[in-house]
């Protein structure tokens, strides 16, 4: 693709992301429902979204959900909970962030929205590809600029291991609760 001329969207496409970004600049406006240029984006707009790619991300949610010392045990040499310390489990986060993000199929795209009449904007998007049913998009959404989107999702999404401090990773891990050891009655 030509990086150096601005995109040519058609004229259905164009008028709703100038709606878009006139509602993006000037709040009073409503903003439109950008869900009918998701044909464009899978057919006609398709290398944009694949030249768009900003990354793949994974939720913090379903991160936290992996994050506790029995896993940690089971996928390490580590063999008790007692020898478990803080950095077994910031290295076992980090490197499950990496393969989660390696095998993810999630990914964010932006697209650039420039025109002569119109301040600079992104199309951005979250989307989900799988190769046998295509694209699905969602959070499709005109904003100032990538970071920007970005921003937006920070605290819910990882898109690299270093991401999370280790203070938000260890407020994420789930630790084994200790086995209560009964008392005998005398």
């Amino acid at each position: 693709m030509d990086e150096s001329k601005p995109i040519e969207f058609p004229p259905e496409v164009r008028e709703l992301l100038d709606a878009a970004v006139l509602a993006l600049w000037d709040p009073a406006r409503p903003a439109p429902d950008l869900s009918p240029i998701t044909e464009w984006l899978e057919v006609d707009g398709w290398d944009y979204v694949v030249d768009g790619i900003v990354g793949s991300y994974c939720y913090v949610s379903e991160l936290a959900e992996y994050l506790d010392d029995d896993n940690l045990l089971e996928y390490t040499d580590i063999e008790r909970h007692s020898q478990i310390k803080n950095a077994d489990r910031l290295d076992f986060a980090r490197s499950e962030i990496a393969s989660k993000l390696d095998d993810c199929m999630d990914s964010i795209h932006c697209i650039p929205v420039e025109s002569p009449s119109m301040p600079p904007a992104a199309l951005c998007m979250m989307m989900y590809y799988h190769p046998q049913g295509g694209a699905a998009f969602g959070s499709l959404e005109v904003c100032h600029s990538v970071e920007d989107y970005l921003e937006s999702f920070k605290g819910d999404i990882v898109m690299n291991a270093n991401d999370l401090s280790d203070r938000d990773i260890l407020g994420l891990w789930r630790k084994a609760k200790p086995a209560r050891v009964k008392k005998k009655k005398s």
